[in-house]
């Protein structure tokens, strides 16, 4: 049984309660193992295909996993399911610039200045999502999905040193997706951009 638009909501609801009580640092390791799991049971089972606004929640989730960390960090924080896998980092203008991600054979890197002018000595944030569910059961379903390459979304979002989303970017990330079973390409397979704001592919 799929979940409706409604049901989705109540649930992203209570877990974006639970977030930002813990942006402030208040809660614990342990809290934060629970929410995580509950993100991974939601997202991976099925029952919310095309719901993709649950992206948001793991957005917001990884940039508390920063909250009461010194900057900058030695290395990433990460957490990692079947389902999810998610690295957070904070650091310089500098040690952003170029950052670059790693996650089974697949990449992610930064743009060099991927921070405004002036933020050279400021502490930026930035966090890497791995969604392993791009199937038919995830979120981000949607028709002809299968074709996607390598069956996996890879996210990431940067803040500034206030905390303001960076929604635009002058020069181009580089990505690099590898394919299972050794294989050089799965026949029909693509790589996609997913619009959160229009929840469509292009």
């Amino acid at each position: 049984t799929v979940a409706t638009t409604g049901e989705g909501s109540i649930i992203r609801s209570i877990l974006d309660q639970l977030i930002n009580n813990g942006v402030d640092g208040s809660y614990t390791s342990t809290i934060q193992e629970n929410i995580f799991t509950s993100l991974s049971l939601v997202i991976g089972s099925g029952k919310f295909r095309g719901q993709s606004f649950f992206s948001d929640v793991v957005e917001s989730f990884s940039y508390s996993l920063l909250a009461g960390l010194s900057c900058p960090l030695d290395t990433a924080v990460e957490m990692k399911s079947s389902v999810i896998e998610i690295q957070a980092y904070t650091g310089t203008s500098s040690q952003i610039s170029g950052y670059r991600f790693n996650t089974n054979g697949n990449t992610f890197q930064l743009p060099v200045g991927v921070l405004p002018q002036g933020e050279a000595d400021s502490c930026g944030a930035q966090v890497f999502i791995a969604d392993m569910t791009m199937g038919s059961n995830g979120i981000f379903q949607d028709s002809n999905v299968d074709s996607v390459f390598g069956q996996t979304v890879l996210s990431v979002g940067l803040q500034d040193s206030d905390g303001n989303k960076i929604t635009s970017l002058l020069s181009p990330v580089t990505y690099r997706v590898v394919s299972t079973g050794q294989l050089v390409k799965f026949k029909n397979s693509q790589c996609i951009f997913w619009d959160p704001i229009t929840s469509r592919r292009s």
